[in-house]
């Protein structure tokens, strides 16, 4: 793995401008960062973001990395207003719709970054190629939850798990509970859809009346996903063939040329990609560690700051919530676009939306 990932990053370090990294302080772009940091010789400049809310800030980790690297870091921290202002041009650089709204911060990122370097090496991939989401993780605990029978699942579990009060805390118990119990289906790929689909299956076929549920489920047995003898790795193949090249690439492509930045991502190197998929899904998911080839492969593998090192391995992925002020602004153009374009119905706008509690701020 780090003899095919190395000569990728030396591939696409190949450039006549100077090349930076995006680093989030995640395995996958410590890694890049780290092997960049080993092919160049030199020091290198390394990109982030902060937010300025600290429960779902995780800038630290990036500056943690980039100074155990000895990396030329540069952060911004993304304000209410910095938001606000990016939407024009973040949204005008789509082309097509798109739900992720980490569009935003990538966007800011890029605007960062380019004032430095005109390329960037990132480490997108590595999630859909080793099992990076916790959603991996909960198709484990499926077997365990098909044992117990449908009928008291429907009246008992769900019934329970709906009357959770809501919290808006990045994965929390709550939204893990309603998500895999409400959404949950005994075939796995059409329960991974619906674990992963911000909105729901059976609600697309009301939004996108020419993208209905059925189509999509066909499109899905027709590649014989299904028939594949590694669960785990038959689900990679759905995300990396749909969620990745749909959501992830092209909001990364979107928002980095929109800003004239070039990025180029080593994990999707046609060798690392294809040594990948021959990889057992053990390799990827072992018990409950995620991308465990590629923990061994961490900046702080074989560290000798353990407390670095423990600071790192404790790191929880987060992503920053939006504010009223920019919710409101969100809402605003969504309805503009449903009255605007004709591509979806007023149904979008009846999607359920989690709210805080009451007496919450």
């Amino acid at each position: 793995m780090r003899t095919l990932l190395e000569a990728s990053i030396e591939r696409q370090l190949i450039s006549d401008v100077p090349v930076g990294i995006f680093l989030s302080g995640g395995i996958d772009s410590s890694i890049v960062a780290a092997l960049a940091r080993k092919k160049a010789g030199g020091a290198i400049r390394t990109f982030s973001i902060a937010f300025e809310d600290k429960d779902f800030d995780e800038s630290s980790y990036a500056r943690l990395v980039a100074k155990h690297l000895g990396t030329d870091h540069r952060e911004q921290t993304l304000s209410e207003s910095m938001l606000l202002d990016s939407f024009d041009g973040a949204l005008g650089s789509l082309d097509e719709p798109n739900s992720d709204p980490s569009i935003l911060p990538t966007y800011c990122l890029a605007k960062l970054t380019v004032q430095s370097v005109k390329v960037a090496l990132g480490g997108d991939g590595g999630d859909e190629l080793f099992a990076g989401y916790p959603t991996y993780k909960a198709h484990r605990f499926a077997k365990y939850y098909e044992m117990i029978p449908e009928e008291l699942r429907k009246r008992v579990v769900n019934e329970m798990v709906s009357r959770l009060p809501v919290n808006l805390g990045y994965q929390s118990f709550e939204w893990k509970a309603k998500r895999f119990a409400l959404r949950y289906e005994n075939d796995p790929m059409r329960r991974h859809l619906r674990w992963m689909s911000n909105t729901d299956l059976p609600q697309l076929s009301g939004i996108l009346p020419h993208a209905s549920e059925p189509w999509a489920l066909r499109w899905v047995s027709k590649q014989g996903f299904e028939r594949s003898t590694d669960a785990l790795n038959a689900i990679l193949a759905l995300d990396f063939t749909t969620y990745l090249p749909g959501s992830v690439l092209s909001k990364v492509d979107r928002a980095s040329m929109g800003n004239s930045l070039e990025v180029r991502p080593p994990f999707m190197d046609n060798e690392v990609m294809d040594w990948a998929f021959r990889l057992p899904s053990s390799m990827k998911l072992n018990g409950r560690t995620s991308k465990y080839i590629l923990n061994t492969m961490s900046p702080f593998a074989s560290s000798s700051q353990s407390s670095a090192r423990s600071q790192y391995l404790a790191r929880t992925k987060r992503v920053g919530r939006f504010s009223q002020a920019t919710a409101r602004r969100s809402r605003n153009l969504l309805s503009q676009f449903v009255n605007s374009s004709g591509f979806v119905t007023r149904e979008l706008e009846k999607c359920p939306k989690r709210k805080r509690p009451r007496d919450a701020n």
